[in-house]
């Protein structure tokens, strides 16, 4: 998860059809973003002021600028997505129904690959093995 998720923010949470950054100093609001049905999982990286976003309710991925607080850019994903993992240059996410990774292009939510992986994906680990 994104330490700081939308500018001016201190913590993010997601409720039934928004991210809703708040200000633990104020413990209050400090902006809400609508995106779809459902949000489950939330990430970004530290190369861009961008989050990402996915909704299992609808089966869709948001980029959403954290300066402007905009979505940037919306897809479809497999369905009952559960996870995502963020890095430089890919959003992977996992879709229990689908028993799928989707894979992404992080900048442009273009989609890299659907690959099958077996029953209920939950969680993507990445790194390197030694």
């Amino acid at each position: 998860e994104i330490a700081s998720c939308l500018v001016g923010s201190e913590m993010c949470i997601r409720d039934s059809q928004s991210v809703v950054g708040y200000s633990l100093a104020s413990e209050q609001e400090e902006e809400r973003i609508p995106i779809g049905l459902m949000p489950i999982a939330l990430g970004g990286n530290q190369s861009e002021a961008s989050m990402f976003v996915i909704s299992h309710g609808n089966d869709h991925l948001y980029k959403i600028d954290t300066s402007s607080q905009e979505v940037l850019k919306e897809v479809e994903v497999g369905h009952n997505p559960n996870y995502l993992h963020v890095d430089d240059d890919y959003v992977i996410v996992s879709n229990f129904d689908s028993q799928s990774l989707s894979v992404f292009s992080s900048d442009s939510l273009e989609r890299i690959a659907e690959i099958d992986v077996g029953s209920g994906p939950h969680v993507i680990v990445s790194g390197e093995m030694k």
